[in-house]
């Protein structure tokens, strides 16, 4: 496929430039603006979720953030979902953001997602996979022997655990 060259930002961008993805960030603000207008946009979201262009699912991610609230293991449920089949999603910004808030919830499925970021063979995945297993670590003390491994382990995950612990330092 023509997109499988492309890196985290550019399927954010992508998305933005067609029609699909253009559509997903449409309907990602009116779920922002009102979580119960999921009950008519359910379908779209399972859609744009299973999207065969990864760009659009970079834009998925978008709705996922909308229903985070509301409904924390369907919004879950669809980011992973919306991840699978290009690894470079799981590195671009807006599944960064969505990680940010999900992680706070103390799902294990966020976790096992992390856990497979940590094996991705892309040094992005990695780097953003452990941001946030050390996040998760210094706010909550959870994934404490998986923060410790990225201490120590490759330089993504190195640099990855430099750069959240520089956050949190700062904070």
């Amino acid at each position: 496929d023509d997109w499988e060259g492309l890196g985290p930002e550019s399927l954010v961008n992508n998305g933005l430039n067609c029609t699909r993805g253009a559509a997903t960030f449409a309907l990602a603000k009116l779920l922002f603006a009102d979580s119960r207008r999921l009950a008519v946009l359910s379908a779209a979201c399972d859609r744009v979720a299973a999207d065969p262009h990864p760009a659009v699912r970079a834009a998925a991610f978008d709705c996922c953030l909308a229903l985070l609230d509301s409904d924390p293991e369907r919004a879950i449920a669809l980011a992973v979902r919306a991840a699978e089949g290009h690894e470079a999603l799981l590195a671009c910004s807006r599944f960064d953001r969505f990680l940010r808030f999900a992680a706070r919830l103390g799902s294990s499925t966020i976790e096992a997602t992390l856990q497979r970021m940590l094996g991705s063979s892309r040094e992005d995945v990695v780097r953003v996979a452990a941001q946030h297993v050390v996040a998760l670590y210094l706010r909550d003390g959870r994934m404490d022997q998986v923060a410790l491994a990225c201490l120590r382990g490759s330089a993504p995950e190195r640099l990855g655990t430099a750069q959240m612990a520089a956050v949190f330092a700062g904070s």
